[in-house]
């Protein structure tokens, strides 16, 4: 996520920077090792990106793998989607139908730092298939996704859609949240 009028600086090329990315005035400039090397130009982003992570967890009868895989592959997807919130400097929040404690679902709205992180990261370690999960995905949504701004991106994790989650999603979208199923 760059915003070209915002530059923050120059750093080598590193496999999987985008080509138009590269910075070939400075890459003349730039030696390493008595080489030429290329350098890219970084852009900071102009507004405030949030993201927030539905991961839903319940038990599905009809799910054709075991529920502890199941459990494994959400949570390595949530995963992969708050490190990839983080590169892009985003503010990051997660939901969970998952039973932690005395709390019925899991729920961190969308904040950053080291503090916000580390209770994120925590969250997914006491995750586990053993967990109590009564908590319908949606009604976390219909609980939580008012309380966000419009521009807010909801990523909803979940082995099957069922018709009332999938009629919301769509309501959802319609209201101008962006939502990625």
């Amino acid at each position: 996520i760059e915003d070209p009028f915002f530059f923050s600086g120059i750093s080598p090329y590193s496999a999987g920077a985008p080509l138009r990315s590269i910075n070939f005035k400075a890459s003349v400039r730039s030696f390493s090792g008595g080489m030429r090397q290329l350098v890219c130009n970084h852009f900071d982003s102009s507004r405030s990106f949030d993201s927030m992570i539905f991961l839903d967890l319940a038990s599905y009868a009809n799910a054709a793998i075991d529920p502890e895989e199941l459990t494994e592959t959400g949570l390595g997807y949530a995963c992969f989607l708050f490190g990839e919130t983080l590169k892009n400097s985003a503010n990051v929040g997660f939901a969970s139908n998952c039973a932690r404690g005395s709390e019925r679902f899991i729920s961190i709205p969308c904040g950053s730092g080291e503090l916000h992180n580390k209770r994120i990261l925590e969250a997914f370690a006491e995750i586990n298939w053993y967990a109590k999960r009564d908590y319908s995905i949606t009604a976390m949504l219909e609980r939580i996704v008012p309380t966000l701004n419009r521009d807010t991106d909801i990523f909803l994790i979940s082995p099957s859609i069922e018709g009332e989650t999938a009629g919301l999603l769509f309501e959802m979208k319609r209201m101008g949240y962006r939502v990625h199923p």
